[in-house]
């Protein structure tokens, strides 16, 4: 969907052969995580996101990653890790890095032990999953795959405090990927 279409639940039902209370039920959600407005008796509208909302983002990243990962440092186990790394060695090998990147992050706030750190964790690299497209440069898979790797050595090693530190320079890293224009 392209920022500022407009959206109706009849027009969605009929694309998508269902009736429409699914398909209000899918904006209500979207509506309510912020990616779709609704205007009432006139339908919806795809939000347009802003380098601002992408700055925000990272901004609450650089504050719970970092905790993710010290904290899982003292909680992973060798099984957990080894499929962290495969995760990591995946990302190399792939047409689509960024999908695997999405799933080593959330391994790692997974790992945490922490659930709502976890959750929120997943939401705010959704959103950068949907929006980084318009405002991120390419992915550095060399960059990344060796900052996952880094991440996974410190968790192997129980050290909290490397860990954080590695996951707060990838994200910084991630950051200066970030188009100033669209």
């Amino acid at each position: 969907l392209r920022a500022g279409q407009t959206l109706s639940e009849e027009e969605l039902a009929t694309r998508y052969g269902t009736s429409r209370t699914p398909v209000r039920e899918v904006l209500t959600t979207l509506s309510q995580e912020n990616l779709i407005r609704h205007f009432p008796r006139r339908g919806y509208q795809v939000i347009e996101f802003r380098l601002d909302d992408v700055l925000d983002v990272f901004q609450v990243r650089m504050l719970l990653e970092p905790e993710a990962a010290y904290r899982a440092a003292g909680r992973s186990n060798p099984e957990e890790l080894d499929r962290l790394e495969a995760i990591a060695h995946e990302m190399v090998n792939l047409e689509r890095p960024g999908q695997a990147n999405v799933f080593f992050h959330r391994g790692v706030a997974a790992l945490s032990g922490n659930r709502l750190l976890a959750d929120l964790v997943e939401q705010l690299n959704e959103k950068i999953w949907l929006f980084g497209k318009a405002y991120l440069g390419p992915l550095d898979v060399t960059e990344s795959y060796k900052a996952h790797l880094d991440l996974v050595a410190a968790l192997r090693g129980g050290d909290g405090e490397v860990a954080r530190s590695v996951m707060q320079e990838h994200l910084m890293q991630t950051q200066k990927r970030l188009r100033r224009t669209p």
